[in-house]
């Protein structure tokens, strides 16, 4: 929640669901929703099955992604690789799985990779 309110994320375009653990409302087309996140991943799919929700993209740091790839909680990962070396930072999560497409995009890298 320390996000800015002018961010597109947060713009009336499309409903978005924003997972927190201090508030829950309705803020135009922005539902907060309060969970637990020490039971994060379970608590996230229980609120989206109430909702009748069934597909979900999680683009989340390495702990929300590592979550879902330890759980089995995944179809379909897809990994952009850039020439830049970072030397700093967290490393990326540890997934594997069937290499379904390898692609150059510009000059980036994409994989995607599908649980067997």
């Amino acid at each position: 929640l320390k996000l800015s309110n002018n961010l597109n994320l947060f713009s009336s375009d499309a409903n978005t669901i924003i997972f927190n653990d201090i508030k829950s409302e309705i803020v135009k087309s922005n539902q907060f929703i309060k969970v637990d996140f020490n039971l994060l991943i379970n608590n996230i799919l229980k609120e989206l099955n109430k909702q009748k929700i069934q597909s979900l993209i999680v683009e989340g740091g390495r702990k929300t992604l590592q979550s879902f790839i330890d759980n089995n909680i995944w179809d379909e990962a897809r990994i952009f690789t850039a020439k830049k070396l970072l030397n700093k930072g967290l490393e990326s999560p540890i997934i594997r799985g069937k290499i379904k497409l390898k692609e150059d995009i510009g000059t980036d890298k994409l994989e995607i990779i599908i649980n067997k």
